[in-house]
């Protein structure tokens, strides 16, 4: 009698475990399911078939496991690894619901064999994630829209500080071309009336010559009349030719003027372009290098030349200040090429300077990126130059450098004819 009363006990304990055990099952959030041998769904929990959206465990019981997955290579996977392990934890899984939406899962498995040696089943859960998944999609896509916010911000930014500096630019240069300006005009009209006035004193001194006392003769001698008059037609060539050279500076000053007032686009011949802003930067230029051009003759290219003429001075002026870092005993060499490539001619200045290091070559067209001290520089200018100036013509700026070799920068720009 004891052992019949035992038995009933052992008995009633295992229908308490398995009514607790059965009572986890279901009230589980997540869904469990058992795959007989043959792959099917033999029992299936209330979370899992509300997961795949039907409304009782028959309509899901006896189907093929595999059905539910919408990659049916990922389940191949799956089965080999539980097979080969024996388990598997949080394997991620895309399943297709009833009414054909996707479940994003993580399934943890493990394989139960049998006691008599059959072929094992699998018993396995399936913890949704869509939610959260799609919460991270969403911060991706939020974080994606405030990099190009800033992005943006960070060009709007440049472009402020570009136009602020541009109108100082332009005020400056205006300001010094209209100082040149004024004195330059009389002195050049002052010329003009020396040069008449020399040739008639020279020919009144031709007439007084052989005309003249032996007084006049000896003080025409004793004066070396004969050599002025001989050095003064020389004197005034050389004088012309810097008041030219004074009116292509000033030319050259009023172009950079022009960059801030809206200056509009025409044919500019590059090579122009170039001279000009080596008129401008060659203060800076002639006691540190020396300049060779190798221009070839360049079709036509539409550009507001004021601010074409901009990116070749801060080219320039890097590659002097490139160069006068290095402290040298001799100058070092600035080489300009110009050349034609299919429907786009090119630009090339080249330095011999310290070069750019490799870790730093992505950065140097970023905005505000500069290796000078604070104060020195805004690190605008090669920003500048490619964001704002050359993409908006339609053409490129790129760089190669090898540190210790110099560095060599490519304009390129679509002719007019394009």
């Amino acid at each position: 009698m004891g052992t019949n009363r035992g038995a009933r006990d052992a008995e009633a304990k295992l229908r308490r475990c398995e009514m607790r055990l059965r009572a986890l099952v279901d009230e589980s959030e997540d869904m469990i399911l058992r795959i007989d041998a043959d792959g099917l769904i033999a029992e299936i929990n209330p979370a899992g078939v509300q997961l795949l959206g039907h409304e009782r465990a028959e309509d899901v019981l006896g189907t093929p496991e595999s059905a539910l997955w919408s990659v049916p290579d990922d389940h191949e996977v799956f089965l080999r690894l539980v097979h080969e392990q024996g388990r598997i934890k949080d394997f991620e899984v895309i399943l297709t619901a009833r009414d054909g939406h996707t479940i994003i899962g993580l399934e943890s498995a493990t394989l139960i064999r049998s006691e008599g040696g059959g072929r094992p089943e699998i018993h396995a859960t399936v913890k949704d994630i869509s939610a959260r998944v799609a919460d991270t999609q969403a911060l991706w896509r939020l974080n994606n829209e405030l990099a190009e916010q800033s992005q943006r911000l960070k060009e709007s930014q440049a472009l402020l500080a570009h136009q602020e500096k541009l109108a100082s630019l332009g005020q400056l240069s205006a300001g010094i071309a209209h100082e040149i300006n004024n004195p330059l005009g009389f002195l050049k009209s002052n010329h003009s009336t020396l040069v008449r006035y020399v040739r008639s004193l020279e020919e009144f001194l031709r007439v007084v010559a052989r005309e003249g006392s032996p007084a006049i003769v000896q003080a025409r001698e004793v004066h070396h009349v004969d050599t002025i008059l001989a050095n003064m037609g020389p004197i005034l060539v050389d004088c012309d030719d810097g008041f030219q050279r004074i009116t292509s500076i000033v030319q050259h000053l009023r172009s950079f003027s022009r960059i801030d007032a809206g200056e509009e686009r025409r044919p500019v011949d590059l090579n122009a372009g170039i001279e000009g802003a080596l008129t401008v930067a060659r203060s800076e230029l002639r006691h540190v290098a020396e300049v060779t051009l190798d221009l070839a003759p360049l079709q036509p290219v539409v550009c507001v030349e004021g601010e074409i003429m901009q990116v070749f001075l801060n080219i320039l002026l890097n590659a002097s200040q490139a160069i006068a870092s290095q402290h040298r005993s001799q100058k070092g060499h600035v080489t300009i090429r110009s050349g034609v490539a299919g429907d786009r001619v090119w630009v090339e200045i080249e330095d011999d300077g310290p070069g750019i290091p490799l870790d730093i070559q992505p950065l140097i067209f970023d905005p505000f990126f500069t290796t000078k001290p604070v104060g020195q520089g805004t690190g605008l200018g090669l920003g500048i130059s490619h964001d704002i100036i050359v993409d908006k013509h339609g053409g490129s700026l790129t760089v190669r450098s090898s540190p210790g070799a110099g560095a060599c920068f490519r304009i390129e720009l679509p002719t007019a004819s394009r």
